[in-house]
């Protein structure tokens, strides 16, 4: 398990997020407030696209629609099932306008290890910086097709978004 040393404001604003119950219990009566806010922290984006460009030239994305090149894994596995690319949401898919929960709960402390093909690359250097502040699970680069989006959805734990390449807003 990491170390967690830095103690900055994003650290901080993290532990208020987590230490409240989100204000919706449903998709539906999602209100965007705490939780979902830029931190201060800051990578080099051409960096993280070279990174992009250096780890497809050693492995392909998983997946089709929804593509994922996971960069942590559980320690000594070789690859991830489907389930462990995209794990737990709750989501209203259908005209019945029920929310249901999809795929099984992923264990996100069990992904502690990097992706040996990935050391030395500026994406380990992320995930040591995040690592200093933050408890890291499973750590994905994630990818949907053009003229596609993810569907509206909630998660079980919280995340932390880096966008790479992404459209206007």
């Amino acid at each position: 398990m990491s170390v967690q040393t830095a103690q900055d404001r994003d650290v901080l604003s993290v532990r208020n997020w987590m230490a409240t119950q989100p204000d919706s219990k449903s998709v539906a009566g999602f209100v965007p407030g705490p939780g979902i806010e830029r931190l201060d922290l800051r990578f080099d984006l051409a960096a993280m696209r070279d990174a992009l460009g250096q780890a497809l030239a050693i492995e392909d994305w998983h997946g089709e629609s929804f593509r994922a090149l996971p960069l942590t894994r559980r320690p000594g596995d070789d690859g991830p099932s489907a389930n462990d690319l995209s794990g737990r949401c709750w989501a209203r898919t259908d005209e019945r306008y029920v929310e249901e929960p999809f795929e099984d709960i992923v264990d996100e402390a069990s992904f502690s290890e990097f992706v040996p093909a990935f050391r030395g690359s500026y994406f380990e250097e992320i995930h040591r910086e995040l690592q200093k502040r933050f408890t890291i699970g499973r750590m994905r680069v994630l990818a949907k097709d053009i003229y596609t989006c993810n569907s509206w959805h909630r998660d079980p734990e919280p995340r932390l978004h880096i966008p790479i390449v992404t459209n206007p807003g």
